[in-house]
């Protein structure tokens, strides 16, 4: 999906970020602009020497309903210690 006349400047998650500097910013699940898939976006805007610039990282909100599994090194180090 052609996602390149989306503005950025408007969306919550943006917004947030700009009117708390420093503190990152977790959306609610939304429907993702690139696929049929929830999706989460972490923001925070942060000041540099150029000015203030907000980083964005969408998260996948499927990936993240799902249980973690442990790795198996962990599993049968934890069982041992019972």
């Amino acid at each position: 999906m052609d996602v390149s006349g989306a503005s950025w400047e408007t969306p919550e998650y943006f917004c947030r970020a700009v009117a708390a500097p420093d503190r990152v910013q977790v959306t609610r699940p939304y429907l993702s602009l690139t696929g049929p898939q929830n999706c989460i976006t972490l923001s925070v805007a942060v000041r540099t020497v150029a000015g203030t610039k907000v980083l964005c990282a969408d998260l996948s909100g499927d990936a993240l309903a799902e249980p973690a599994a442990r790795p198996p090194a962990l599993e049968s180090a934890h069982a041992g210690a019972a």
